[in-house]
């Protein structure tokens, strides 16, 4: 049976610091039990400690005072007269500052999680990105994590503004249940996001492989569910659900006639016109420049010039923003390369005449 174990001290460390951290020594001395985990998340911040913790905590003039000796050599001392403790040796490695590195801790976390990672991004405060529980192409939970410690924290409401126009379902974590204020959690509860502490959805094992607690697989399915619901009836704005792991690369698109194509993807083919695609007139239904664009590019077999015309461009944008809204790849599947508009999909026109007779460029800058 494998035993494992919270991160409640860390947690709570957590919960006390910003991001300006604290000396090394600290951290080590500090979290034995949890060393091993923690170790590899700190960076240096290139500054010193000016003083380290004091093992009393209890004196006036706590904490202990960094002095550098004539013979170079540095010690903390007490400033409690007398002192309360124990003069310490201390190395140039002991007093660097150290802080939590948000790439390496968002890694731990999805791969605790099995999240996909992406860049660490702040958002606003002590709120930043970790990554997706993803569910289909364009579709997924989003993950968040939130330090708001020090002594003087603002934990107020506007920490979550950069929550706004991100689609829901979100999961927020933050360090334990008390990070919260009680008006942060009822606005969390009234906007719909799920909330959780890392000292529940985190634990780990005696090797210091950090794994997620069944609580937290029970609430990443049910939020998948969510997103799930959210594709019946055609809601969520695909056209197709296509795997969270869809490639470009694996879509083939063939011009069947001047108004339907047939998508492929792996073993399946659908059937679609260019209303369905978002790509006809609101006025008379006719297609509009993005879908002719489309099919020059099928025309050409993948490509097409790349026009000097910014009004062409634009409408390259647009196309491009269309398809991915239809299938939820979000990479964009018309590059520039070579002085060409590229498809990163499979395409042809074999099913129009004009198609087999060669590719040529289209007129595109009609207003739609």
């Amino acid at each position: 049976m494998i035993t494992v174990r919270k991160l409640t001290n860390f947690w709570e460390t957590l919960d006390m610091l910003n991001d300006a951290g604290m000396p090394a020594i600290s951290w080590r001395g500090g979290h034995p039990a949890e060393w091993e985990v923690i170790k590899p998340l700190l960076v240096n911040t290139g500054r010193r400690a000016a003083s380290v913790d004091c093992p009393s905590g209890a004196g006036e003039f706590c904490p202990r005072k960094v002095i550098e000796l004539s013979d170079g050599r540095m010690v903390a001392e007490c400033q409690d007269v007398p002192p309360i403790c124990d003069t310490l040796a201390v190395t140039l490695a002991d007093i660097q500052m150290q802080r939590i590195d948000r790439t390496k801790f968002a890694e731990l976390v999805c791969g605790a999680l099995g999240l996909t990672a992406h860049q660490p991004t702040h958002i606003s405060g002590g709120l930043f990105s970790i990554g997706t529980h993803d569910v289909v192409a364009g579709r997924s939970v989003s993950v968040f994590g939130l330090f708001q410690g020090g002594s003087h924290a603002d934990r107020g409401l506007a920490v979550f503004d950069g929550l706004q126009g991100i689609a829901q379902p979100q999961l927020l974590l933050v360090p334990t249940s008390r990070t919260l204020a009680e008006d942060q959690k009822q606005f969390l509860a009234r906007t719909g996001v799920e909330w959780r502490a890392f000292d529940d959805v985190l634990v780990a094992d005696g090797a210091n492989s950090v794994s997620a607690t069944p609580m937290a697989s029970d609430l990443l399915k049910k939020l998948e569910d969510v997103v799930r619901q959210s594709l019946q009836g055609g809601a969520s704005g695909l056209v197709w659900a296509l795997p969270a792991d869809a490639k470009w690369s694996r879509v083939k698109v063939v011009f069947q006639s001047d108004e339907v194509v047939n998508v492929r993807y792996d073993s399946e083919t659908r059937r679609f016109e260019p209303g369905q695609l978002g790509m006809a007139k609101a006025s008379n239904g006719k297609p509009t420049n993005q879908w002719t664009m489309l099919k020059a590019i099928a025309m050409g077999n993948g490509s097409i010039p790349f026009p000097s015309d910014s009004k062409l461009q634009k409408q390259k944008q647009t196309l491009s923003r269309k398809l991915i809204a239809a299938f939820g790849i979000q990479d964009d599947p018309i590059v520039v390369k070579d002085g060409q508009y590229v498809a990163q999909y499979v395409t042809n026109a074999d099913g129009l005449k004009q198609g087999r007779q060669g590719a040529h460029q289209r007129n595109f800058v009609e207003d739609d």
